[in-house]
């Protein structure tokens, strides 16, 4: 069976990594406009890039443990990819950028993006001006504006 290459493989994460995050992001600009997504798509590029330096060292480990190298390159990709979102969904300031896409998704919609930061309690949701997923603006996500609020949130300023 042949072998992939480290190179096929890194490009198969990479597109896994950006490829459908940049799917949501046009999806959102296509519902709310260029005009609210400038911030969130720089932040969440950045931590895109986080993400694949981060697979980088894991995918290397991973080519050295048993059958594992003689898996096709997507999976050796999906497999390496999957470890570094697995960690980050449950790193504190990274989870909530790493759940974004999942919540996405599942809600068909951009999650409601709520913070305790500063013992603010508030919420915003996607087309409002504040709305962002960051380390420290976003640390929690919710469906809905309803469940948000019944955690004790309130919504944030426009």
């Amino acid at each position: 069976m042949h072998t992939a290459s480290f190179w096929q493989v890194t490009g198969w994460m990479a597109g896994f990594l950006f490829i459908f995050p940049l799917l949501c992001y046009l999806l959102w600009i296509a519902f709310f406009g260029f005009r609210n997504s400038m911030a969130f798509g720089i932040t969440y590029g950045i931590f895109l890039l986080l993400e694949f330096l981060l697979a980088l060292p894991a995918l290397l480990v991973m080519r050295t443990i048993g059958p594992f190298p003689t898996l096709s390159a997507p999976a050796q990709a999906l497999a390496a990819v999957g470890a570094v979102l697995a960690v980050t969904a449950f790193t504190p300031l990274l989870a909530p950028m790493a759940r974004w896409p999942l919540y996405f998704v599942v809600c068909g919609r951009p999650p409601v993006v709520a913070t305790k930061f500063a013992a603010s309690y508030t919420y915003s949701v996607a087309g409002q001006r504040g709305y962002s997923v960051d380390p420290l603006s976003a640390t929690h996500l919710f469906r809905t504006e309803q469940a948000a609020i019944r955690a004790g949130f309130h919504r944030g300023p426009d």
